[in-house]
């Protein structure tokens, strides 16, 4: 049986009532503003309510009309308070992101309902971000949106998200080099300093990850293993943790892809491991006695052009590079680099087992 809102007088003022699917639910407000301070002004409301309700008929939902707490269907109100809720969440390096593209949304939806925004919103939204941003900027510009009513239908305020559009990014150009100009530019850095980038070479892990390994994360003695279980070599290193962001000193006790991966020792890194070897505390420090920060990528720069190589960054230089010189081993170089789909890996550089890996070297 369905339920009519009513009329009711409260102290020189009036209240509307509706009793909904076993729930009661009062209002006392004309507007944000106004109370129910006359009686035309209460059947006015009661009467737009009971409309609602003969059109939508058991769809119909009293949040709408009547205030609830934890429930703000004007979009400003609900990112707003999204923002303070997730921010948090978010790597250091990407929470400046993360609130300038809310700013964009509140800017553009402000106090439109929730419930109310269609696919055809979303894409007149999308003409108005700057247009000097790269694809890929609006690309992760509409995924945190999406983010946003992914949880507006998990907090049971809307049924379906609506349709986004698609932003096609073309794939940039990977610049690598080969083996032998990994191994001039590494010659060519401060002897003290070589460590890290041996071992980020070695296995094109992000500069992040070795810059964040630590001594509980090495092990000499485990042995490494082939498909028939026979020994062929010691060693293993864990990638848990990161740095967020290159000039960033904001340790993450997870990765990138929030995946914990193993590599194994080569000859080399034993030796490296050797040499620097502890029980506590970062691997790989700087002339301080602290971990790398951005100053990383500037010792690579200046090594890099003391030799005449091509002008490679970092990360292309190391983690790219690593990946073009596998390509025929693409499956396991997924896994080496911690991509969460070897479908990432096949489209970005043209398309387990560590002793497997350990194989490749």
């Amino acid at each position: 049986m369905i339920t009519k809102a009513k009329v009711y007088p409260k102290g020189n003022r009036f209240r509307v009532n509706l009793w909904w699917k076993g729930k009661p639910y009062e209002r006392s407000h004309y507007d944000s503003n106004i109370g129910l301070v006359h009686k035309e002004m209460a059947n006015q409301i009661a009467g737009a309510i009971n409309a609602d309700i003969r059109k939508k008929g058991m769809g119909f939902d009293p949040r709408q009309w009547f205030k609830t707490s934890g429930y703000e269907f004007q979009f400003n109100l609900y990112c707003n308070n999204w923002l303070k809720e997730n921010e948090g969440r978010y790597a250091p390096a990407v929470r400046g992101d993360v609130r300038r593209y809310t700013r964009y949304f509140i800017e553009y939806f402000q106090t439109m309902d929730i419930r109310e925004i269609r696919k055809m919103d979303i894409k007149a939204f999308l003409k108005t971000v700057p247009q000097h941003l790269a694809p890929k900027t609006q690309k992760n510009i509409l995924i945190l949106l999406h983010k946003i009513f992914t949880d507006v239908k998990d907090d049971e305020m809307i049924e379906k998200i609506p349709g986004f559009p698609k932003i096609i990014v073309p794939e940039p150009e990977i610049k690598w080099i080969e083996r032998k100009w990994q191994d001039k530019i590494i010659n060519a850095i401060p002897e003290q300093d070589r460590p890290i980038f041996i071992f980020i070479r070695t296995w094109g892990v992000r500069p992040g990850e070795a810059r964040a390994l630590m001594w509980d994360c090495i092990d000499f003695d485990h042995e490494i293993k082939d498909e028939k279980d026979h020994v062929i070599g010691k060693g293993l290193i864990t990638i848990r943790r990161t740095f967020s962001g290159s000039g960033s000193n904001y340790l993450m006790g997870y990765t990138k892809s929030k995946h914990i991966r193993f590599l194994p020792f080569t000859s080399e890194l034993r030796e490296v491991f050797k040499r620097l070897r502890g029980i506590s505390g970062f691997v790989f420090r700087n002339k301080f006695g602290r971990p790398y920060l951005a100053d990383i990528s500037r010792t690579w720069r200046e090594a890099r052009d003391k030799v005449g190589a091509k002008k490679v960054t970092l990360y292309q230089g190391t983690r790219h590079s690593f990946a073009t010189q596998h390509l025929g081993q693409l499956d396991l170089v997924s896994q080496v680099l911690g991509h969460t789909s070897t479908v990432t890996t096949r489209k970005r550089y043209q398309g387990v087992n560590v002793g497997k890996i350990r194989g490749m070297k």
